[in-house]
C-alpha cells in the first residue's frame, strides 16, 4: 500500500510584499513630511520676526510720547536724532547696542534712548516745517535694499501760545512680507 501524499501547495513568500508596502509607505510619509516642512519652517521664521517687530510699536510709542512732552513745553521739536547703529552692519535679527556718540546727542536733545540692546535702531527726522517722524527700522535678513520700518509721524500745532501735537497713525512696512 502506497501512501499517498497530498500535493504540497507553493508557499511563496510575503516578504516581498510586505517590503514593497514599506518602501512606498516610507517614500509617501517623507513626502508629506517634506511637504509639511515647506509651509510650516516659512511661517515660523515669519512669526519669530513679528515677535522681534513687537519691541518697535512700544519703543517708537514711548518715544512719541515723549516728544509730544518735549513739543508741549518747548513749542518746537528736538533737533534730528540720528540712528542708533547702522541698521545694515546689524542685521539678521540680532539685538545690537546703541552707539554711544549716538547716544549722547539723545540725551543732550532731552530724549531718552533706549538702554537695553535693540533689534530695531531708531532715529527721528523733522519731515516738513513742524512736521516729525519718529522711526525704528530693522535689517532680518541682512539685504541693504530691505528693511522692517515702523514709524509715527507727529505734527506741532502753535494754537495762540497753546502747543499742541496731532500724531498720524502708526505705518508698518515689512520686509518679509
Amino acid at each position: 500500500m502506497t501512501s499517498q501524499n497530498p500535493p504540497q501547495k507553493k508557499q511563496g513568500s510575503k516578504l516581498p510584499l510586505i517590503a514593497i508596502i514599506v518602501v512606498v509607505g516610507g517614500c509617501v510619509g517623507i513626502s508629506v513630511l517634506g511637504i509639511l516642512a515647506a509651509i510650516a519652517v516659512p511661517a515660523f521664521l515669519r512669526y519669530i520676526n513679528l515677535s522681534k517687530a513687537a519691541e518697535a510699536q512700544t519703543v517708537v510709542t514711548r518715544l512719541v510720547d515723549e516728544h509730544e512732552m518735549y513739543f508741549e513745553e518747548h513749542c518746537t521739536f528736538p533737533p534730528e536724532l540720528p540712528p542708533l547703529f547702522d541698521v545694515n552692519a546689524c542685521c539678521g535679527g540680532e539685538k545690537c547696542e546703541a552707539d554711544a556718540s549716538a547716544t549722547q546727542v539723545w540725551i543732550e536733545a532731552g530724549i531718552t534712548p533706549p538702554t537695553e540692546p535693540t533689534y530695531f535702531s531708531y532715529h527721528t527726522e523733522e519731515v516738513a516745517d513742524s512736521e516729525y517722524m519718529v522711526r525704528g527700522v530693522a535689517n532680518f535678513t541682512c539685504s541693504p535694499d530691505f528693511n522692517h520700518t515702523f514709524e509715527i509721524g507727529l505734527e506741532g500745532v502753535d494754537s495762540d501760545g497753546e502747543c499742541t501735537v496731532l500724531r498720524y497713525p502708526a505705518v508698518t512696512m515689512y520686509e518679509f512680507e
